[in-house]
């Protein structure tokens, strides 16, 4: 952000415009990191809704989805040479996969945690939890 910020004062003088757009898409880049997203099943409204907070504070973005868009919870696993991220989260009828939530486990290591939060997902939301999905 200093940066955007640097090269936006720097090119006050600039008769060209390119130097202002970079500017202003690195300042973009940098407040959409601090995006937090947040995603939770609202049982009484028999949804999912996915929201985006800046701060945590300001609402930048809001989704909600329908649980009969999902066939059920599962977990996927992601290998890395420092260890695993094993995603929990609603598999769509098309097959793809929304992540709710992720943790980290060590490599091929079970995590509790996120076995125990899918099976929570799996109640909470009315939705079967696939054991084989890892």
């Amino acid at each position: 952000m200093a940066l955007a910020v640097l090269v936006w004062l720097s090119t006050v003088v600039e008769t060209e415009l390119w130097p202002r757009l970079l500017a202003s898409a690195f300042a973009l880049g940098a407040v959409a990191l601090l995006i937090d997203q947040d995603t939770r099943v609202d049982t009484e409204a028999h949804c999912i809704v996915r929201e985006g907070r800046l701060f945590g504070c300001f609402r930048v973005w809001l989704r909600r989805h329908s649980l009969s868009d999902f066939t059920g919870v599962a977990m996927q696993r992601q290998s890395d040479p420092e260890g695993d991220t094993v995603f929990v989260g609603l598999r769509r009828r098309s097959g793809r996969f929304m992540a709710v939530r992720y943790f980290n486990a060590g490599t091929g290591e079970v995590s509790v945690e996120a076995e125990r939060m899918a099976r929570s997902l799996a109640d909470s939301a009315g939705l079967k939890f696939s054991e084989d999905s890892l």
